[in-house]
């Protein structure tokens, strides 16, 4: 008998809903780990995702709107590329950031960007924005929790960061 996460019901898009998201990776000796959030807030409560969120009219584009989310979810709005310094890379430049176009399973737009860290930042050198994340954890891409949203499956296939059979962990 498998596993059948519950899902959200489904809505219809909406039309002014854009949104954008960061996966952190490292790429250790064990292949790659991911940085995921277990989410505090419907829809997907409980899943886990990546930090980002929906775009803010200030926002002048989809990389201003998942850098700003994520530095909010795990940063309290500190800057993460800030707070990640001794992690990035010499030659990191954020316009270069793999980048995958997407839509949610509501039918939303959706980008996420993959952000390669040079090393694995601990968990407590992030302070996460308690309403919007309940936790987060560092994942192996072929050990992943089972209640995950399936962009991130999407985008982790995208950036062809699994090699192997996923085992789903509780």
């Amino acid at each position: 008998m498998s596993f059948q996460p519950r899902v959200d019901p489904p809505e219809g898009p909406d039309q002014h809903y854009f949104g954008a998201g960061v996966i952190l990776g490292y790429n250790s000796p064990c292949g790659w780990e991911v940085l995921l959030a277990q989410r505090g807030e419907h829809p997907y409560l409980g899943y886990w995702s990546v930090p980002g969120g929906g775009k803010n009219p200030t926002d002048r584009s989809s990389l201003v709107t998942a850098l700003r989310e994520a530095s909010e979810e795990l940063f309290q709005g500190r800057d993460i590329l800030g707070e990640l310094e001794g992690w990035l890379a010499n030659d990191f430049e954020p316009s270069r950031m793999p980048l995958q176009r997407h839509s949610t399973p509501r039918g939303n737009s959706w980008r996420t960007y993959f952000l390669e860290l040079s090393g694995k930042p601990p968990i407590d050198s992030f302070a996460i924005l308690q309403q919007e994340v309940t936790q987060i954890a560092w994942y192996h891409v072929e050990a992943l929790p089972m209640l995950i949203h399936p962009c991130v499956m999407s985008s982790l296939e995208h950036f062809s960061l699994i090699k192997g059979p996923i085992r789903h962990r509780a």
